[in-house]
C-alpha cells in the first residue's frame, strides 16, 4: 500500500465548516486510506449541501494518476437499481405490469418463461440459476445459457435466490419494450432526467475518467465486462440518482413502495429500505464487483446521505460509513482497520496451522493499531475458508481460538458448534450451541440444533 499513499488527494475543501465534522471527517478518511481500507471517493451530504468530498488514492494499481471526484466507478449491486427502476418506469407508463409473465416480452425462452413474472425478477424469486461467470463473455452467451435451462430450481415466487439472471432478464425486457439498447435507455430516461451528465454505461477501454479496480498485488481487474448494462457513476451523480429517485422524478410513489417492499427484506430492487407508513425514511444499498466496492445510505428524515465508491476492495465501507455517521452526530467513532482475514490470506494457505496461530499472535503484538484483531469476524472468516477447502481440523483450531478470544459472542460459539458438528463431534457441538443460545436467546438456528441434538442423545 506504500505506492497508494503517494496518491492521497484531498480533492475539494469541505463546502461547509460549521462544526467539528469539517476536520474529523477528513481525518477519518485520510487515516482510512493510510491504513489501506479505502481507496476511492467519499461524499457526505447533510441538510441541503455537500459537507465533504474527498478523493483518496490512485486511479489504478500502477498509480497512473490520482483519483478525482470526476472519476466513475462500477457500483456493483447498487447498479441493479437502474434496471429495477427502468421496469417500474415502464409500468408507470402502462407498457407492462409487474405480474406479466416474461414470456410476453421474451417469447424465445423455454416453457418456464410462462411461469416467471416480472415481479419474480424484481424480487429475485424466479428460481433461475446464476450466470456462469466462468464461461459467459457477453449477452449472447447469457441468452444461450438461459435457453438451456430446463426449469427453475423452485416454483417461482416461493423462495429467494439472489442471482444475476434476474437482472439481465430485466434489461432484456426493457430493450424489448422500448426498442432501445439498455445503455441508451438508461442515458435517455434515467441519467438525463436526473442531470447525471458525468455517468456512463459499459465504458470500453480507453474511456477517460474511469477508475480501474485492482487487487492487493496492484494488478488491475480486466476492463472487459462479461455482460452489458453496467453503470459507471461518479459520487456526485449517485447523489443525484438518490435524490431524483426519492423525489419522485423517475417513478411514482406506489412504484417506489413496491420496490422497497420485497419478498425478502433488505434484498429487493433498492437494497435495504425502511418506511414510516407510506413514507420512505431510510435507504441503504451496497455493492461489489471484483475489486470495486460501493456504499450508499440515506437518512431521509435527517437529510443525510453518505456515499463511498472504491476501486481497491477492502470490505470496510460499512465501518467507514458508521464512523462518518457517528462524527455527524457528534459521537465517538471507531477508526476502521485493515481486515486480518485479508492480511493473513497467503500465510493461512502456506503455513501449518500451529505455525499460523503463532504468527497470528506475534503479529498482534506489533500491528494491532492497523489490523482489526479486536473484531471477531477475522478469525471466523479464515476458519470458514479452511472449512470450504476441506481443512476441517485446522478450521476447528481457529474457531476454538476465536471462542477463547471472544467468549461472550454468541455468533462465535455458533460457528464453533457448526464446525464440531461437521466433524461429527455432537457432544462438543451441543455444548457450543447451548452456549451460543445462552448468549443470544434470539438465535433460532442454535435453538433448532440444540433441540435436534438433544433428541438424538
Amino acid at each position: 500500500m506504500h505506492l497508494l499513499a503517494l496518491f492521497l488527494l484531498l480533492s475539494a475543501a469541505p463546502v461547509a465548516r460549521a462544526d467539528e465534522s469539517s476536520t474529523a471527517l477528513p481525518t477519518l478518511m485520510r487515516r482510512s486510506h493510510q491504513l489501506g481500507v479505502f481507496n476511492g471517493v467519499a461524499l457526505v451530504w447533510r441538510k441541503g449541501q455537500v459537507v465533504q468530498e474527498m478523493a483518496l488514492g490512485a486511479v489504478d494499481g500502477a498509480g497512473t494518476r490520482a483519483l478525482t471526484p470526476d472519476d466513475r466507478f462500477n457500483l456493483g449491486s447498487i447498479g441493479k437499481e437502474f434496471s429495477a427502476v427502468a421496469i417500474m418506469r415502464l409500468r408507470d407508463q402502462g407498457k407492462l405490469a409487474v405480474d406479466d409473465k416474461i414470456a410476453r416480452f421474451l417469447p424465445e425462452l423455454p416453457a418456464w418463461g410462462a411461469r416467471v413474472s416480472i415481479r419474480n425478477l424484481l424480487e429475485y424469486t424466479s428460481g433461475l440459476p446464476d450466470i456462469n461467470w466462468r464461461t459467459v463473455k457477453n449477452d449472447a452467451g447469457v441468452r444461450a445459457d438461459l435457453l438451456r435451462v430446463a426449469a427453475p430450481a423452485f416454483e417461482p415466487g416461493t423462495k429467494f435466490a439472489y442471482t444475476y439472471s434476474n437482472v439481465i432478464l430485466r434489461q432484456f425486457i426493457v430493450e424489448g419494450v422500448t426498442g432501445l439498447p439498455f445503455r441508451e435507455y438508461v442515458g435517455r430516461e434515467l441519467y438525463a432526467p436526473c442531470g447525471m451528465s458525468a455517468s456512463v454505461v459499459d465504458p470500453g477501454p480507453g474511456v477517460a475518467r474511469v477508475a480501474h479496480a485492482f487487487n492487493d498485488d496492484l494488478e488491475d481487474d480486466p476492463v472487459e465486462l462479461p455482460v452489458s448494462g453496467i453503470p459507471f457513476v461518479t459520487a456526485r451523480d449517485l447523489l443525484k440518482w438518490n435524490q431524483c429517485l426519492h423525489g419522485g422524478k423517475l417513478i411514482a410513489a406506489e412504484s417506489l413502495r413496491l420496490l422497497g417492499h420485497s419478498f425478502q427484506p433488505h434484498n429487493g430492487g433498492l437494497g435495504e429500505t425502511r418506511w414510516d407508513g407510506q413514507r420512505l425514511v431510510w435507504h441503504k444499498h451496497d455493492g461489489q464487483s471484483r475489486n470495486f466496492e460501493a456504499w450508499m445510505q440515506s437518512d431521509l428524515d435527517r437529510d443525510v446521505t453518505i456515499i463511498l465508491l472504491g476501486n481497491h476492495k477492502a470490505q470496510k465501507l460499512e465501518d467507514i460509513a458508521a464512523a462518518i455517521a457517528a462524527i455527524l452526530d457528534g459521537r465517538p467513532y471507531r477508526q476502521p482497520k485493515r481486515s486480518v482475514a485479508r492480511y493473513f490470506q497467503k500465510q493461512l494457505d502456506a503455513l501449518p496451522i500451529g505455525d499460523f496461530i503463532a504468527l497470528y499472535g506475534d503479529t498482534e503484538l506489533t500491528r494491532a493499531a492497523e489490523l482489526d484483531f479486536d473484531r471477531e469476524s477475522g478469525l471466523n472468516e479464515m476458519a470458514y475458508s479452511l472449512m470450504a477447502r476441506g481443512r476441517l481440523t485446522d478450521a476447528i483450531q481457529l474457531f476454538e481460538l476465536n471462542a477463547r478470544r471472544f467468549p461472550t459472542s454468541g455468533n462465535v460459539h455458533d460457528s464453533l458448534g457448526e464446525a464440531y458438528l461437521a466433524g461429527g463431534d455432537k457432544a462438543r457441538a451441543l455444548a457450543s450451541y447451548r452456549r451460543a443460545l445462552a448468549l443470544d436467546p434470539s438465535n433460532e438456528n442454535a435453538a433448532d440444533v440444540v433441540r435436534r441434538l438433544e433428541r438424538e442423545r
